[in-house]
């Protein structure tokens, strides 16, 4: 059985290989609550990506339903993904007493987001994305020069990577026909979210990872 876009699966599959092995080392070292949040943000980015290899992959062999009710979830997914992100890095911020409004205020957001992209396709995703991104760069910007600290370049890095594949996505720039601007958005995906990564290592306030002993 032939696929119908043979990259953009293996991409996608790429992709979600490479969120859940970098969601599985932030899980290992028992990190703080918004790290936590972060490796979900992965998984459920990886899910998303998962679901659109399959169907970019075996999209012309489903009905006009199941395609359709697939690109829902998919949505969803992304939509989720964006949601943790940004909850992981706001909620490792904050005071203990302030995470569970800031939580409700932005899972509300996630519902009102999810509601309102159905029947409007990627392009509202992308503009919930493109908000996140919005608040993300700020804090980037401001723990990277007003107040440094450790996550504020890679933060800052992230966002940037993030911007570049929103920017693939919607002009749809295709370096090859067959590496077409999915392929390509999914690769800078793939940077985004290790830059991520190296952000939450620090989010707790110190390294996640071990240190080597001194010579």
């Amino acid at each position: 059985m032939l696929l119908a876009e043979p990259m953009t699966v293996a991409t996608d599959g790429l992709l979600a290989a490479v969120a859940v092995v970098l969601a599985l080392r932030l899980l290992r070292p028992r990190p703080g609550p918004g790290v936590r949040l972060m490796a979900a943000g992965f998984l459920a980015l990886a899910g998303a990506a998962l679901l659109g290899g399959a169907v970019h992959g075996f999209g012309p062999r489903l009905s006009l339903g199941a395609r359709a009710t697939a690109w829902a979830l998919i949505y969803a997914g992304i939509g989720l993904a964006n949601l943790l992100l940004l909850a992981g890095v706001v909620v490792a911020l904050v005071p203990p007493r302030f995470r569970t409004l800031v939580l409700g205020a932005l899972s509300l957001r996630f519902v009102a987001a999810t509601i309102l992209s159905m029947g409007r396709g990627f392009t509202f995703v992308m503009g919930d994305i493109v908000l996140s991104l919005v608040l993300l760069l700020g804090l980037g910007l401001f723990f990277t020069l007003a107040r440094p600290r450790p996550f504020g370049p890679w933060l800052l890095l992230a966002v940037v990577a993030s911007f570049l594949g929103a920017f693939v996505q919607v002009s749809r720039l295709s370096p090859h026909p067959d590496f077409n601007h999915n392929d390509l958005f999914h690769v800078i995906q793939m940077g985004g979210i290790y830059f991520f990564y190296r952000a939450a290592l620090f989010l707790d306030g110190q390294p996640l990872t071990r240190k080597r002993p001194a010579d």
